[in-house]
């Protein structure tokens, strides 16, 4: 069978490296988010037999672990291998090896596919396991030696929650989970902030709450559209914030999504301290983060996350982007001057991290890049990235027709120039500052 090797060192001890790959996560945290993957179903565990299911679009993946080797004088591994899936066969051997500069991580992979060339499937491993070892190494980075805590979050099963969620786990906190139905296990707690209602009792084991709940910002502004995005918001806040400011044990800490909508355009960079905008995003976040008014009051350590543009493969504006910009025909939206406050998805689930655990975050706290862009620029660089040609601008008539006037003034075709002041004054490092390098790492290129 073909055989393909990659190896490189992490900076941290054999015993944190093996910890990570055995805690829920790690398989959620690997996946490469180019990749048309979902987990279905994590193992347990990396014991001999625990089974993994992973749907790549309706193709489901199975596979089982066959050894395990734990970790004796400095050397460590497992195996899984394939029991279900579009190919014959494929083994794959994790390798840990203590080093005086920290883990050698070493992953052979052996297959067997006739029917598809051995090079293409190199080039693609190559792909991936550059991203794999990459994602490894600043996770651990990132999650450094921080007393474990229990975390409750609203939205867990949302594009960042998933990956918000996986982050903790591999870092050995815990996570419970706020779910709408019933819960089917011991780390779901149920709510229904529609009825009001809550298992308040369950919340008094958690150090800190992440409410990212709400109805998605994407989509047609019709009237309707703007009543769920206001209701998801500030019933679920009030409900949430109520329910800890009457707890006399429990979490001490609130953080709550929020968004750069709030701050006014403007021809200069503006941080936390930026004047409100107006219309419809900027009082509702105003309302949204006002909600949380009960919490703080009762003396809780409330953070308000105004996100900007989140960059996802899977979804949001990126995701949007990137069908056009693949068929040849992308392009900037409206004039292209706009600025472009946007972010990387790992450093918005860095940045929650760096929320939870430094006790100087408080109040509002803008997620953006410390390098914006225009939408003109935005455009130029997903099209070099991606090697194809960005000459096709989208007339801002066309968005307006797409999304509502609302949404295409307010949200869409917005220029706000926003900078991350609190983060930057508060020691966090941004891992992918830079569009480009963001959108390599995004999109393995």
């Amino acid at each position: 069978m073909p055989v393909f090797n990659y190896e490189s060192v992490v900076n941290a001890p054999l015993s944190s490296v093996f910890a990570w790959h055995r805690r829920p996560g790690a398989i959620q945290r690997l996946i490469p988010p180019w990749a048309p993957a979902r987990v279905q179903r994590e193992a347990h565990n990396l014991e001999v037999g625990e089974r993994a299911r992973v749907s790549v679009g309706p193709i489901p993946i199975e596979s089982v672990h066959t050894a395990l080797t734990e970790p004796h004088e400095g050397q460590a591994s497992f195996v899984d291998e394939l029991r279900k899936g579009p190919i014959k066969q494929w083994r794959h051997h994790h390798e840990f090896t203590e080093q005086p500069e920290g883990t050698l991580v070493r992953d052979t992979v052996k297959w067997s596919a006739p029917w598809i060339p051995d090079a293409l499937i190199k080039k693609q491993l190559t792909r991936m396991f550059t991203y794999r070892h990459h994602q490894l190494a600043t996770d651990l980075a990132v999650q450094g030696d921080i007393k474990p805590m229990t975390i409750a979050i609203t939205g867990a099963s949302g594009l960042l929650g998933r990956q918000l969620t996986a982050f903790l786990t591999t870092g050995g906190h815990t996570v419970v989970r706020l779910v709408r139905r019933q819960p089917r296990t011991s780390d779901e707690i149920q709510w229904d902030p529609t009825q009001g209602t809550i298992d308040a009792q369950a919340l008094t084991s958690c150090d800190a709450v992440v409410h990212l709940a709400g109805e998605p910002l994407f989509g047609r502004w019709s009237r309707s559209k703007m009543r769920k995005i206001r209701k998801s918001r500030l019933d679920g806040t009030e409900l949430i914030a109520r329910t800890l400011a009457e707890l006399d044990e429990g979490p001490k800490t609130l953080i709550g999504a929020s968004a750069i909508g709030y701050y006014a355009s403007t021809s200069e960079p503006i941080d936390e301290d930026g004047p409100k905008g107006t219309g419809f995003l900027a009082d509702l976040v105003e309302d949204w983060e006002n909600a949380t008014a009960l919490a703080r009051d009762a003396g809780l350590r409330v953070v308000h996350v105004r996100t900007g543009l989140v960059l996802s493969p899977r979804g949001g504006f990126l995701g949007l982007q990137l069908p056009p910009f693949h068929a040849g025909l992308g392009g900037w939206l409206g004039n292209g001057r706009q600025m472009l406050s946007w972010i990387a998805q790992d450093d918005i689930v860095y940045l929650l991290h760096h929320a939870l655990t430094n006790s100087k975050v408080r109040g509002v706290l803008n997620m953006t890049s410390p390098h914006p862009v225009t939408g003109r620029e935005f455009a130029r660089t997903l099209a070099k990235v991606l090697h194809r040609p960005a000459l096709i601008p989208v007339p801002l008539r066309a968005i307006e027709v797409a999304l509502g006037k609302t949404a295409a003034e307010e949200f869409a075709g917005a220029s706000q120039w926003v900078l991350p002041g609190k983060a930057l004054a508060t020691d966090y490092t941004f891992r992918y500052p830079n569009l480009q390098g963001a959108l390599q790492h995004l999109l393995g290129r």
